[in-house]
């Protein structure tokens, strides 16, 4: 298996759920409660929610 893309997120990714269209990604970040939002098809962080 390949390494394709690294994609931002928080210090401890636990969860990670794409939209049914295939965009965006959110990922659920443990240790910071934060979920982060990532284009999948620019790999670029869109933006970081608090969520706790």
């Amino acid at each position: 298996m390949e390494e394709m893309h690294t994609l931002p997120s928080g210090p401890d990714p636990e969860l990670f759920v794409l939209h049914p269209s295939g965009n965006p990604l959110f990922i659920a970040n443990e240790d910071d409660n934060i979920v982060t939002v990532v284009d999948t098809k620019t790999h670029q962080m869109l933006a970081e929610v608090p969520v706790g």
